[in-house]
């Protein structure tokens, strides 16, 4: 997908508007590049850097990079205050931040530097990603984590009804990779470096 001068300006303009703070979240709107067969906004490949408080509903940024500094190397995607809702990031790398509430999206293999994770997310697949140094102070409901390098910095986060199948969780966590290898569909919580099994709480 190639993204124009142009095109790249006028969709940063609407994701994180320079200068000032929004009062209140906007919506994305149409892609200039129509939809995919699947009918989601077709936002494939963008070079996404930032957004913030806006409302992204039925698209698809599979494949987004971040672009690159004057040396060459990725800058991170950050995310915060966004609401989105069946949007897909697969693939799509570097995140260093992901804030917001997500409700059936798609994270399936994206890449992370030390990425923070925080406000909601449900119904989301985070297969075949590594969360290697990441974050978690979230809320994840109904969330696949299957194939997932879990060696994460802090575990901070409530987990209602998720799956860990075929995770990496580091042996340092004991505790929870007995809670989430409990059952194929695993609820607990982690609080102060304790893991409460069967509970829930609203993390914020």
């Amino acid at each position: 997908m190639n993204w124009t001068d142009e095109e790249i300006k006028t969709v940063n303009g609407l994701l994180f508007p320079e200068g000032k703070e929004r009062q209140r979240p906007v919506d994305l709107p149409s892609s200039p590049h129509g939809t995919t067969p699947g009918g989601a906004a077709d936002y494939r490949g963008f070079p996404l850097k930032r957004a913030s408080s806006v409302v992204i509903s039925n698209a698809d940024f599979g494949k987004s990079r971040s672009p690159a500094n004057q040396y060459g190397v990725d800058q991170s995607i950050l995310m915060t205050w966004v609401k989105c809702n069946k949007v897909v990031f697969d693939m799509a790398r570097v995140f260093r931040r992901i804030d917001g509430h997500f409700d059936s999206c798609s994270f399936r293999r994206i890449g992370t530097d030390n990425c923070s994770f925080s406000g909601t997310f449900m119904d989301c697949d985070f297969s075949g990603t590594s969360f290697r140094g990441a974050h978690l102070v979230a809320n994840f409901v109904r969330c696949k984590f299957h194939d997932c390098n879990m060696k994460v910095a802090s575990w901070g986060s409530s987990f209602e009804a998720c799956e860990f199948s075929g995770a990496k969780i580091d042996p340092l966590f004991d505790d929870v990779r007995d809670a989430a290898f409990a059952a194929e569909s695993v609820t607990f919580v982690v609080l102060t470096h304790k893991v409460h099994v069967g509970e829930t709480r609203h993390i914020s």
